[in-house]
């Protein structure tokens, strides 16, 4: 039986009775409608459609929160139901997974046997499998490197810092004592230096804080480092440990960007090998450079810095 929900309050999509195994944080925000298959009283799936009003216009939508059990007649029904709705909004282009925008949780871990790092998105095999066989194609793809933390060399260190200080820039760690304003100073840096990426849209500093505010008892003050200068953050490298290794021998790159402009060139490099150093002081063995888009060039840059594929991930397109 397929059911649709629509509501303004958040209560109405918690159900006791989904798997264990379901992801229980998906976004409400911009969800216009939530579809659920349930058999026998029980939820076996469920898909959020979500009209972002800034790709409404552009006659884009997006499916998330997606979650199904191992059998693809049930996944055919969601789909199917959801792609009907918004086709009869006007909608042309339906992409997915994503939970209405890229700051929510978004794309398809492709199958392998690594274990999922912390923060990874993850789920299981068979939904871009049924995805596909239903008739989504592929749309972006994104990668995961993880290089091994060998020696460094010291020297790239050295004939950069002279230019980072003749620049202004200065170096400084997160502050968890004011971890409010820190996090201020992230949500204003990542709307400024990605409103150009993929699928961007504007987000409040308000549900970036409290998206991120959780998170700040397993950060590590000294992975995370600001770069800035007389107009304010300039550069930024965000890095967690990585709380899925047992070993503790792992750290997750999760933001690496700077200020566009060639009076910034060299720094996100610099931010990079300083990075290395510091994980290596601190014990870590590997760098998971995480979820980067195949044409960032934060990619090619960890490609210099000879990187393996860890995972790979696929945003799917209909339409």
């Amino acid at each position: 039986m397929i059911v649709h929900i629509k509501s303004k309050d958040p209560k109405m999509y918690q159900f006791n009775n989904s798997p264990d195994s379901w992801r229980k944080d998906w976004s409400t925000e911009h969800l216009d409608n939530l579809i659920i298959a349930i058999d026998q009283g029980n939820l076996i799936g469920r898909v959020g459609v979500y009209i972002n009003p800034h790709f409404k216009k552009e006659g884009i939508a997006f499916l998330g929160a997606f979650e199904v059990i191992d059998d693809y007649k049930v996944t055919e029904a969601l789909l199917t139901a959801a792609i009907e709705y918004l086709k009869n909004k006007g909608i042309k282009q339906i992409i997915g997974p994503m939970d209405g925008s890229t700051w929510n949780n978004y794309r398809f871990r492709e199958a392998g046997k690594k274990q999922p790092f912390f923060m990874e998105p993850n789920q299981e095999e068979w939904y871009p499998v049924h995805w596909r066989k239903f008739g989504f194609s592929d749309c972006q793809e994104y990668l995961s490197n993880r290089m091994t933390l060998n020696d460094l060399d010291t020297s790239f260190l050295k004939s950069k810092q002279s230019a980072i200080t003749n620049q202004g820039i200065q170096l400084r760690h997160f502050d968890p004592t004011q971890a409010e304003r820190e996090l201020e100073l992230l949500a204003d840096f990542n709307q400024e230096v990605f409103q150009k990426s993929f699928l961007f849209s504007p987000f409040s500093k308000e549900q970036f804080i409290d998206k991120y505010k959780p998170l700040v008892p397993y950060l590590d003050p000294e992975l995370i480092l600001f770069a800035e200068d007389e107009n304010g953050l300039a550069g930024l490298i965000f890095t967690v440990p990585d709380h899925n290794d047992q070993s503790g021998k792992s750290a997750v790159l999760k933001t690496l960007a700077r200020k566009p402009g060639r009076e910034y060139a060299g720094l996100g490099g610099y931010l990079v090998h300083y990075l290395i150093q510091k994980t290596k002081e601190k014990g870590f063995q590997y760098l998971i450079h995480a979820l980067m888009h195949i044409d960032n060039a934060s990619l090619s840059l960890s490609k210099k810095l000879k990187a393996e594929v860890y995972s790979r991930y696929s945003l799917l397109q209909y339409g």
